[in-house]
């Protein structure tokens, strides 16, 4: 549930035009995740997001209270918890974590009445579609419930969003890559790590592929070098930037309809935490008929 709303507000504010080629110049680390929009959008914390987490996990709990199980998931992530995906390579010397936001319990180790409490008939799927991808869910079970007490007859509709965005952020990556700005600045990062004796032709694949003979720790402090002395992360996510919100212009109900999603689920779990427990308001639950939307 990690949309920004303030991104939304930002983006709205920015110019659209493909053609605009800000002056790169250096900024945070946490400034240049939150340039592109797409990032932003997915990735950053928000107050919202985590009401709503909370909502789906006390009407969760409440609905498996009613089953006869204890449900006791983690608690919703902080946004200290939060973790920038490095899109171009490492941005530090500090080590990468992996993000743990997922506020839902494992299954494992659990009874068959309990999975089937919780996720029900597992034949019973809806299926949302994007352009190129589809993800299917439970049609039924305390998640389900819980998701449509949030978003009504829209849960399809919003894991559709949820796929659109990943699709996006894939599009503007492999625009940015034909980027005459970054293709540059590329250019510009791989004849210095020449000089230095590395013969590779992106950070992604240094990364990937450690080149024989070399030490990593070498490899590691030289690409850092390489990228500071010409700004490489801040025209990569700039140009990036340009793309993301090139795509969004393309496809312009997809922050629209997620931002009238987000709201709704954010009252709806106003609702919820208000009352305490969550229960007594249950939404009915679907039918378990498999529903596609495109």
């Amino acid at each position: 549930m990690g949309l920004a709303v303030g991104s939304v507000v930002a983006f709205s504010a920015w110019s659209s035009d493909p053609g605009i080629s800000p002056q790169p110049r250096p900024v945070s680390l946490d400034a240049l995740h939150r340039l592109p929009p797409i990032n932003a959008v997915v990735h950053s914390w928000d107050p919202a997001g985590a009401r709503i987490t909370l909502a789906e996990q006390r009407l969760t709990a409440a609905c498996m209270t009613r089953h006869g199980f204890s449900y006791r998931p983690a608690a919703p992530g902080t946004e200290a918890d939060v973790e920038w995906p490095t899109l171009f390579g490492q941005e530090s010397l500090a080590p990468h974590r992996a993000r743990t936001r997922d506020g839902s319990e494992p299954s494992t180790g659990r009874s068959a009445a309990y999975g089937r409490a919780l996720l029900g008939d597992p034949d019973k799927q809806v299926t949302a579609h994007g352009e190129r991808l589809s993800v299917s869910a439970p049609a039924e079970g305390c998640l389900a419930e819980a998701e449509q007490r949030m978003l009504g007859n829209e849960r399809v509709r919003w894991m559709q969003l949820q796929i659109l965005l990943q699709e996006g952020q894939e599009d503007a990556f492999e625009m940015v890559t034909r980027d005459r700005l970054f293709r540059a600045a590329n250019a510009r990062w791989i004849a210095c790590m020449h000089r230095a004796g590395f013969d590779v032709a992106s950070p992604s694949e240094l990364a990937a592929h450690p080149q024989p003979g070399k030490d990593a720790d070498s490899g590691r402090l030289t690409d850092l070098r390489c990228k500071e002395a010409d700004d490489y992360l801040t025209v990569a996510y700039t140009r990036l930037a340009v793309c993301e919100r090139r795509w969004l212009t393309q496809h312009p109900d997809v922050l629209r309809d997620r931002t009238a999603l987000l709201r709704q689920q954010d009252a709806a779990a106003r609702t919820v935490i208000g009352s305490g427990t969550g229960r007594g308001n249950s939404a009915s639950r679907p039918t378990g008929t498999t529903d596609h939307y495109r």
